[in-house]
């Protein structure tokens, strides 16, 4: 019984998720330059250097803002006994 609402509550949003980059991918028409480059072999690499820089920068930004949440914001602002900050 457990498993099962486990399963079911992790499911529901990854299927959301989905379906909505499955509509926003959908509804734009594709761009005819993309249209007419040849495929990709399968030698050559997945993740090209732009992708990978953008990668590398999303995952510090993410990190400084988790970071910041999860030690500066419960401290909150320092206040002395006036009610005034420092």
């Amino acid at each position: 019984m457990m498993l099962t609402l486990t399963l079911r509550v992790h499911t529901c949003p990854v299927l959301r998720q989905d379906t909505m980059g499955a509509l926003a991918l959908a509804t734009e028409d594709p761009h005819p330059a993309l249209l007419r480059q040849r495929p990709n072999g399968r030698t050559e690499n997945l993740i090209n250097g732009r992708m990978a820089k953008h990668i590398i920068v999303q995952g510090f930004y993410q990190m400084f803002w988790m970071f910041l949440c999860l030690y500066y914001l419960p401290m909150g602002p320092k206040v002395r006994h006036h009610g005034t900050r420092v």
